[in-house]
């Protein structure tokens, strides 16, 4: 059986084209993708799930973040996006910069008097515990 595949192997194409048609070829190759191709994808991967979820994506997410990371002066060159924000800050009133502005300070002087305020409250209940043992 083996020598009659490597006979077939080596037989032109042509021959075997005008041996089986080109029809009946044709209609087997499509039948064939027609097959692989309506199974859905998950069906597909499963035996390769494993693989793909502990091998596969963290090599590509590694992979991808090096490049990345190393592509970051350059995307951020060809976005020009200093100018950008320059353009779009210049085209703002000086009203819209004020109220920008004392809306994030009010934000975080906010959140500097609660940190405060916690810092405050451990200070004093570890100095009440250390009050007790003295």
């Amino acid at each position: 059986m083996l020598t009659e595949w490597n006979k077939l192997i080596d037989y032109p194409f042509t021959a075997i084209e005008e041996l089986v048609g080109k029809e009946r070829i044709r209609q087997s190759i499509h039948q064939f993708v027609a097959r692989t191709v309506e199974k859905p994808l998950a069906d597909v991967v499963v035996p390769y799930q494993a693989k793909i979820m502990n091998e596969w994506i963290p090599k590509v997410v590694s992979i991808g973040g090096q490049w990345l990371s190393g592509q970051v002066e350059e995307i951020v060159q060809r976005l020009q996006l200093a100018d950008i924000v320059r353009s779009e800050v210049e085209t703002f009133s000086v009203e819209r910069l004020e109220e920008m502005i004392l809306s994030i300070s009010q934000r975080e002087f906010k959140m500097i008097t609660y940190l405060g305020a916690l810092l405050g409250g451990l200070i004093r209940i570890l100095q009440g515990i250390v009050g007790l043992w003295i």
